[in-house]
């Protein structure tokens, strides 16, 4: 395994962070969150992009070229947009296929840590705990429109809502758009899932037992202004990577676009807003179907 090296990006200051008072468990609405950066205290948080070759429905999806860029390559560019995230590590598994993982991440400039391909959780904590984060945002490459407002938005929130606070998302109650999922969590919770759970959906899928212990952690949900939960805007079959190709070759110009920009155009492009409808059908009809057969 590879543990990676300390990484700061270049010209990008750091932010001091300080607490408030203790939040309460709850939900909070997109025109709450203000400013995060203040002064005194100063937290290390780390984007951990979870990235693998391994796929059943889209091999290989993510390096796969998107305007002429390795979807990676795009990922952490929007990861590095955030005005919050202060280190950026990929996190993919010791799996000889995950070589070019490593060799498209440090071409890009960022550290990697590799580790196991099937206990994500224990790979987490592990490259957590060799950059030394004190708050880790979880970030899965496989989603093309990952939007670093977004990402402030929920970290803004999280530090905000006090010292008390273990995690912060925006998919317990999910209105934002799929594929724009952002997890924000404490060191020191996430070692305790890593200590603490042995179920497998939990240690595959890294935060579960956080979130499904109210009573154990106290979480924060982060809510948009309107429901656009059934939209999706991840990658996982050859229709989802259509779509992509379609966005990006009208939004993308050599820097991040954000979640605004899709959803103009979505509203003047009525032939890309009934791909997001079937997209939608037809993946819903396969999870109905594959239900089915359990």
């Amino acid at each position: 395994m590879h543990a990676p090296r300390r990484y700061s990006r270049p010209g990008h200051p750091r932010c001091r962070q300080t607490f408030g008072s203790p939040g309460q468990t709850g939900s909070i609405g997109r025109g709450q969150i203000t400013s995060a950066c203040h002064r005194q205290q100063d937290f290390m948080i780390c984007a951990i992009v979870q990235a693998r070759m391994g796929s059943s429905r889209l091999p290989g999806k993510t390096l796969i070229p998107i305007a002429d860029k390795p979807l990676l390559f795009h990922i952490l560019d929007r990861v590095r947009t955030s005005l919050l995230v202060q280190e950026i590590v990929v996190a993919t598994t010791n799996l000889p296929m995950d070589d070019a993982i490593e060799d498209c991440s440090r071409q890009y400039g960022v550290d990697v840590y590799r580790g196991s391909p099937t206990d994500v959780l224990d790979r987490y904590y592990c490259a957590a705990r060799e950059c030394r984060a004190e708050v880790i945002v979880r970030v899965t490459a496989d989603d093309p429109f990952k939007d670093p407002h977004v990402m402030d938005e929920v970290i803004g929130a999280f530090l905000r809502s006090g010292t008390k606070l273990d995690y912060a998302s925006n998919t317990i109650k999910p209105t934002y758009p799929l594929g724009l999922d952002i997890e924000v969590f404490r060191h020191s919770a996430l070692e305790r899932a890593w200590r603490e759970s042995t179920d497998k959906f939990d240690r595959e899928h890294v935060t579960p037992y956080l979130w499904m212990h109210p009573d154990r952690f106290q979480v924060l949900n982060v809510e948009y202004k309107e429901v656009l939960s059934w939209m999706r805007w991840t990658l996982d079959t050859k229709e989802d990577l259509e779509f992509t190709e379609r966005v990006y070759s009208e939004l993308y110009h050599g820097h991040p676009f954000f979640m605004e920009d899709i959803l103009a155009l979505l509203r003047k492009n009525p032939q890309l807003h009934q791909m997001c409808d079937q997209r939608l059908r037809k993946v819903t009809t396969e999870v109905i179907s594959f239900e089915g057969t359990v």
